[in-house]
């Protein structure tokens, strides 16, 4: 009786004691009545949809043996205790879809063989505990666009039979095993559409029988170690449309079932292009959907433990570059993959050809984007012998941040520097733990420079003011360009309590069998429990043209204080060397980044040419003998950064008080671009037989710094 005017429940006679369906959708019935239905004794499926029903009473209902009930898309704001209370004998499905239902009150639903419960698009804010206590046969509750902000703990309490609970387009915050309290039997979580941002450590504590998982269209930035602590039965993971950027390592570890993991339009592309392994422990894992995510290049390592991955999903990345065996260890029967970025370099020769092995063409659209030449042309027309490297547009890290022990209260100072044949401007990010440092105080430095043509070089500068134990971790730079990223080694930070000296540390030392005796350079300071170390008269030796001794020089300003390294520098024809002094060495690793309250600084030797060293209050670091460049020493400094030079005055807050250089005889060799990938040759530059100088100055160096490099420009 479809589609008609109906007031109210029809009687049609005696026929209507043997009626088991009555279906009266989109009428004008305004309320249930119980002396309408009574004879309807036969009646299992009732559907009053679209009717105007406002309101369920206690009386609604007389004892009937009904299954099934629609009541959606009426105009219900009432469900009166006790309303269903006669149908619970029977009663299987309940919709109540399209109401006006704001609240449900506890324990109403006395409904012991319910098995499917809809309560979609009402206006449920809150749900209180044990609010569906009664429906223990329950297995399906929809409750998606209600607006539900908070589910107390306990609110699904009493559905011990649950297998499937949709909460789709809510306004919830979090996943905390509070309310999924009692869902022992849950196997389908639909979360999608909330406003998930965060996932308690022990949240799956009380449904550990999940096999799919949807949180997809959330707020999730991270996910923690123990994220999905618990779901080892767990088979489709969908975290799609999130703003995830940080993967702790192992998080996937336990999940040893999973079959599908959906992680499209995120912020994860280090995870493909730095070496983390992030998917490791999903033995099982055969489609992984990685569309979206802003990835630029593919590592060996990116796919490492998938081995049965079958369908891979790299769509809308604008992928620049892949190395070779990246995919060896899946078992690839579909990769999606449209590129029109490639770099089409000697690196990538093997690709048309892997491609064509492995019969994987047919959802692969690839092209070159570089070198200009070979622009829009398809990957699979490429001839073998056009992949060359002439170049290395890709920045290539030289410098790499490193590790550093620092006590409590000091400032530390962190260094990454990387080159580029292209003069596309190179942006950096800092991060720690492998999250990104958003508020870091960060310095950055351009200039192009000769490497067997004009490279660009780009230096990034991390400066932790005032370290506590909180900075401890390990710190990682990466620097990017139109045509990818590269990521630096990760260097640790400790920070310790504080240092405990002896007051008499030559005595002390000559205790420990170090020193015979106290040595020249070492004073008393006038509080007798601190120590001033000094350089000892004897502990340089100038060395002339002629290849005597003279007395010590300092040199002139070798600086071009408006950068770093100056294109044109001024070379001083004298070098320091330096005799061993077992003081020195082993106080050494101790006076590196010690607090300005540790060694207070006294001018012992007035006969000493670096007599202010460290004489300012503010001193950072003590250059001792472990820091001096002596010539013995170079070739080992040179060997994996060729072109390196110490970075000594970086530090603006270093404020020496006088000017001093370090003289040392130095071959410089100019870098092999990208060396140990083979895409340039050995060039080598050497400079002139007189010495560069290297100074460390009292001037608040400025560098020509460039914080945006959209506005850096070539210095000379």
């Amino acid at each position: 009786m479809n589609y008609n005017e109906l007031s109210e429940i029809p009687y049609f006679g005696e026929p209507t004691s043997n009626i088991t369906l009555l279906s009266l959708v989109h009428n004008t019935i305004p309320e249930i009545n119980a002396e309408q239905l009574q004879v309807y004794l036969s009646l299992e499926n009732l559907d009053l949809s679209f009717n105007l029903i406002s309101e369920i009473k206690a009386s609604s209902f007389p004892r009937m043996q009904l299954k099934y009930l629609n009541l959606s898309n009426n105009r219900i704001t009432t469900l009166e205790a006790g309303c269903l209370d006669n149908l619970s004998s029977s009663l299987m499905v309940v919709k109540l879809n399209r109401n006006r239902i704001s609240a449900i009150p506890p324990k109403i639903f006395k409904l012991p063989h319910v098995q499917f419960l809809e309560l979609k698009r009402n206006r449920i804010k809150t749900v209180e505990s044990l609010t569906f206590q009664g429906l223990e046969s329950l297995k399906s509750l929809k409750m998606q666009r209600n607006g539900i902000s908070k589910l107390m703990d306990g609110a699904f309490f009493g559905l011990d039979s649950i297998e499937e609970l949709e909460l789709e387009h809510n306004n919830l915050t979090e996943v905390n095993k509070g309310w999924l309290y009692g869902l022992r039997s849950l196997q389908q979580l639909y979360v999608s559409q909330n406003a998930i941002n965060r996932i308690s450590p022990d949240a799956w504590e009380f449904c550990q029988r999940l096999s799919e998982l949807d949180l997809s269209y959330n707020q999730l930035t991270r996910l923690d170690e123990s994220a999905f602590v618990g779901l080892s039965l767990l088979e489709k993971l969908n975290l799609g449309d999130n703003r995830v950027s940080h993967i702790a390592d192992g998080v996937f570890k336990g999940l040893s079932n999973l079959q599908i993991l959906d992680m499209r339009n995120n912020e994860i592309s280090w995870a493909i292009e730095d070496a983390s392994e992030a998917f490791a422990g999903l033995n099982k894992l055969s489609k992984l959907i990685l569309q979206g995510n802003q990835i630029k290049s593919i590592i060996k390592k990116a796919f490492s433990g998938l081995e049965a991955l079958e369908h891979l999903d790299l769509n809308n990345n604008a992928i620049m570059s892949v190395q070779e065996d990246a995919f060896s260890q899946t078992r690839l029967r579909e990769l999606m993959l449209n590129t029109s970025s490639l770099l089409c370099d000697c690196q990538l020769k093997w690709l048309p050809q892997w491609l064509s092995d492995s019969h994987l063409e047919q959802a692969v659209n690839v092209s070159c984007a570089h070198p200009e030449w070979l622009a829009g042309h398809s990957v699979l027309n490429v001839d073998p012998e056009d992949f060359v490297c002439d170049d290395f547009p890709k920045p290539q890290i030289r410098i790499h941040p490193e590790t550093t022990v620092a006590l409590r209260g000091v400032n530390v100072t962190l260094t990454c520097t990387a080159v580029s044949s292209s003069d596309s401007p190179m942006s950096t990010a800092w991060r720690k733990d492998s999250e990104v440092l958003y508020d870091a105080e960060i310095e950055n430095f351009a200039r192009y420079r000769q490497q067997g043509g004009e490279v660009l070089e780009y230096t990034t500068v991390l400066h932790l003011f005032n370290v506590n134990f909180t900075d401890e971790g390990k710190y990682q730079c990466i620097v990017t360009n139109h045509f990818g990223s590269n990521y630096s080694n990760k260097a640790k930070l400790t920070v310790n309590e504080e240092m405990n000296l002896p007051a008499d540390i030559p005595s002390y030392l000559s205790s420990q069998g170090t020193l015979s005796e106290p040595q020249e350079g070492y004073s008393n300071s006038e509080a007798g429990s601190h120590q001033q170390l000094m350089p000892p008269a004897s502990g340089y030796v100038h060395k002339g043209t002629d290849g005597g001794t003279g007395p010590l020089v300092i040199c002139s300003d070798c600086y071009d204080n408006a950068n770093i390294y100056s294109r044109t520098r001024e070379y001083c024809p004298y070098a320091y060397i330096t005799e061993d002094d077992p003081l020195d060495q082993t106080l050494s690793n101790l006076m590196v980044q010690m607090p300005k309250e540790t060694y207070p600084a006294h001018v012992q030797h007035e006969t000493s040419t670096l007599d202010n060293l460290i004489a300012d209050r503010e001193m950072s670091v003590f250059l001792t003998n472990h820091d001096r460049i002596s010539e013995k020493k170079l070739p080992s400094q040179q060997t994996n950064e060729p072109f390196q030079l110490p970075l000594w005055g970086i530090n603006k807050d270093l404020g020496l008080s006088r000017s001093h250089c370090l003289h040392q005889q130095s071959v410089h060799e100019a870098p092999r671009a990208l060396r140990s990938e083979g895409v340039l040759d050995d060039d080598r530059e050497q400079a002139a037989s007189p010495r560069p100088c290297h100074r460390l100055c009292e001037h608040n160096f400025d560098f020509n710094r460039t914080r945006n490099m959209q506005d850096y420009s070539e210095t000379t």
